[in-house]
């Protein structure tokens, strides 16, 4: 697969993707892998579309794959790296929000109490 120009229209990208994932399974089958693979994710930074999922579930019945082919858009990298905590704090850990634990929480809490009492009274 190569990098797409996502400014285009989206029928003009899905038509290209369409044909790189027919390529790159047909790739997959004609190498001759020397290992069995159940599933065969193709990634990519374009939308998630039912389209695509479609035509991954077809490209499996009629080139008879043994392998389910898997189509992952931008919506789904973004959902499984959000929830992915290790994969988070590894390379992002600049975006991860940091809730205060239940003791800072408290500790805050009687700091500022303290310190409106001084205040006050």
């Amino acid at each position: 697969m190569q990098k797409k120009d996502l400014s285009r229209k989206d029928v003009i990208i899905r038509r290209e993707l369409f044909k790189d994932i027919e390529d790159d399974v047909n790739q997959v089958l004609n190498n001759g892998l020397k290992i069995k693979i159940t599933k065969l994710y193709i990634i990519s930074t374009y939308n998630d579309h039912p389209d695509l999922d479609e035509f991954c579930d077809e490209l499996k019945e009629n080139l008879k794959t043994e392998f389910e082919n898997i189509y992952w858009g931008w919506q789904t990298i973004e959902n499984r790296v959000s929830n992915h905590k290790g994969l988070l704090e590894k390379y992002w850990s600049n975006f991860i929000i940091k809730l205060p634990t239940s003791e800072q929480e408290f500790k805050r809490n009687f700091d500022l109490r303290k310190k409106n009492k001084n205040r006050f009274c």
